[in-house]
């Protein structure tokens, strides 16, 4: 056996028995077995029974987790106002004078409201611990920090979160999910920021200045976005649908799939290029001939359509292998008018 291994063991022996005699000088002096596991210091008090005298509800709830599950950890600055939880949810918190968001969510199933009241409501269902919020002046930081080994599995594992958020213009909102499903209902937003890896995102109605979106596979659609700046939208396999659009600069970019927008005005209120390299260009509903030049149109060979107008908005659509669609909410030349 080694020296120092010899040593510890010894050390241990002398230490235990250090330990016998100060328990046997306490019971001696009078001190009760209860009286040690209520002794404010570890390990004795993990085994603090409900039935602890002296102790109120609230110190009990704090102090008695069952040795089987991690101990939540809740940030100082948290509100959790149970009182008010109408949605029944495991949390639910609320946060007021809040301009700007920063969302990083690993498996979520996320949902964005608009509600009447002045502050901004939060419920969450499946946390198993692993959610946190907070506020940093009139940043809210929400964050999930599920493990690897949750996020690759199937959805039942996922935090379900729903926002429900006041009637304001925001500065700022970031999103970053990794695998999951985002609804957003109505938002009013300068900038909105959504990096998302594997899901659909669905849209009622946005106004922003600036809209930056680029996912890695799933269905992109929007009822109506108004972007009065710029809106750049990219996914790698899946879908792009806008059913109304109205903004200054459009640039959808699908590398596998199709892409079909609805832009407000005229056919002649833009410039575009559409660009479909293994797919078809749809112009208002129709199927576009190359062979047959139009007025104002300049086509290069192959699936690139490339419209001049001297306008002041631009779109830009291109799809890798699916067709690439452009409608217009008003009559224009290639549907019908002036023939």
């Amino acid at each position: 056996m080694r020296p120092l291994f010899k040593i510890c063991i010894a050390a241990s022996v002398v230490l235990f028995l250090f330990g016998i005699t100060g328990v046997g000088v306490g019971l001696a002096m009078g001190v009760t077995p209860s009286d040690l596991m209520y002794a404010e210091h570890w390990p004795g008090r993990l085994f603090l029974q409900s039935s602890r005298p002296n102790a109120s509800e609230a110190q009990m709830e704090a102090e008695t987790y069952p040795l089987s599950e991690p101990v939540p950890s809740i940030p100082e600055e948290l509100q959790e106002l149970s009182g008010n939880n109408l949605s029944g949810a495991e949390e639910y918190y609320e946060f007021w004078d809040v301009d700007s968001l920063t969302m990083d969510l690993g498996l979520c199933d996320l949902h964005i409201y608009q509600h009447p009241n002045d502050h901004i409501a939060i419920a969450a269902d499946n946390t198993k611990n692993y959610f946190r919020c907070s506020q940093e002046d009139h940043t809210l930081i929400l964050e999930d920090i599920r493990p690897a080994s949750a996020i690759g599995s199937n959805m039942n594992q996922a935090l379900i979160l729903d926002l429900y958020l006041p009637e304001l213009q925001y500065q700022k909102i970031s999103l970053d999910l990794g695998v999951g499903d985002i609804t957003l209902v109505r938002l009013s937003v300068d900038e909105l920021n959504i990096d998302s890896g594997t899901g659909d995102i669905s849209i009622g109605t946005l106004t922003c200045q600036e809209l930056d979106v680029d996912t890695g596979a799933g269905e992109f659609t929007a009822d109506f976005i108004q972007a009065f700046e710029s809106a750049d939208i990219a996914i790698g396999a899946g879908s792009i649908t806008v059913s109304k659009y109205a903004g200054n600069a459009l640039n959808l970019d699908c590398a596998v799939g199709n892409a079909e927008i609805t832009a407000a005005g005229r056919e002649t209120d833009y410039n575009y290029q559409l660009e479909a390299a293994l797919g078809n260009i749809y112009l208002d509903h129709h199927l576009y001939d190359f062979s047959e030049p139009h007025h104002g149109v300049h086509h290069d060979e192959g699936s690139l359509l490339d419209i001049h107008h001297d306008a002041d908005r631009e779109i830009q659509i291109s799809c890798g292998l699916g067709n690439a669609e452009l409608n217009f909410t008003e009559e224009s030349y290639y549907n019908g008018e002036n023939e």
